[in-house]
């Protein structure tokens, strides 16, 4: 699906961005960029809030525009924090990484019209305009307000969670990827010569490639319980009966590096690929206890 062209129409008003982890520091950061109003709530912040005015409670001011990124599991709680916050003639985004089924709850809970977020891009890579799909009450408005912060927008439809459906079949194919990147960087650590095989993949698949699979080896330092998780909610969503082997042994991988980085032998999240790919060589290839 290509994002339809559109003109960008001015994005201005007052936005709220309802947690600062990557995305909404991201997010904020992009909107402040552009001139717009931007508070944030987040009472524990895993990113330093260095874009835009941090509030106690969304109850201290009235917005045209709030944005959900929040974990999971909080992502039900925001719109009921938020009632009263933005206005009946505004848009709630949820921007998180749900299944269809709750942003469906999520939207009855909303006294504002709701879109439904996808992130298609990595914001952990420098990408100008990250792709969005979205989905919704008002999507071509939403786009438009979009794509005027610098997003790459598709409009997947006008029903909440058609956009979350698009999110969990990317995390099928990128998640997967990700467990073989695992499982190929960690073999490739005792292995001499590996360059030469590095070389081949590169002729082969092209240099972005091979940088994107060194990116997914340090991000997954970083997000391996979350995409794991994610992981698992998509074959949830499309099993009914559908056990995807490739995606179902990718879950045990994620999981299985998730709790490699928590040991106390873990190499830090600023730690090179080497040094990532050899602390999970022996946790992913460790011989089975015996019995």
């Amino acid at each position: 699906m290509e994002a339809r062209p559109r003109t960008a129409t001015s994005s201005r008003g007052s936005w709220l961005v309802v947690g600062h982890g990557s995305v909404g520091s991201f997010l904020a950061a992009r909107l402040v960029a552009g001139g717009v109003n931007v508070s944030v709530f987040d009472p524990d912040p895993r990113v330093a809030i260095v874009h835009g005015a941090r509030i106690g409670h969304p109850r201290d001011g009235r917005f045209d525009y709030v944005v959900s990124c929040v974990s999971p599991g909080a992502a039900g709680e925001v719109a009921a924090l938020v009632a009263g916050s933005v206005d009946p003639a505004g848009i709630f985004f949820d921007w998180n990484t749900i299944a269809p089924a709750v942003k469906q709850r999520i939207r009855g809970d909303v006294g504002a019209a709701m879109i439904d977020v996808a992130l298609l891009d990595s914001l952990d890579a420098a990408v100008e305009r990250p792709s969005l799909a979205i989905s919704g009450d008002r999507a071509d408005e939403a786009a438009e307000r979009l794509e005027g912060h610098g997003f790459r927008v598709a409009v997947a439809g006008e029903v909440v969670g058609q956009a979350a459906t698009l999110k969990y079949l990317r995390s099928i194919f990128m998640k997967g990827l990700e467990a073989v990147v695992l499982e190929y960087a960690s073999l490739a650590s005792e292995v001499d010569g590996e360059p030469i095989v590095r070389a081949s993949l590169r002729s082969n698949l092209g240099d972005t490639f091979v940088r994107f699979m060194d990116l997914l080896l340090a991000t997954n330092r970083i997000h391996a319980g979350r995409r794991s998780r994610e992981l698992a909610d998509a074959l949830a969503v499309f099993g009914d009966g559908i056990k995807p082997r490739v995606s179902l042994a990718a879950v045990e991988v994620l999981r299985d590096a998730a709790e490699a980085w928590t040991g106390d032998a873990a190499p830090p999240v600023d730690a090179d690929s080497g040094a990532l790919a050899n602390h999970l060589h022996g946790v992913l290839w460790r011989e089975p206890a015996s019995t």
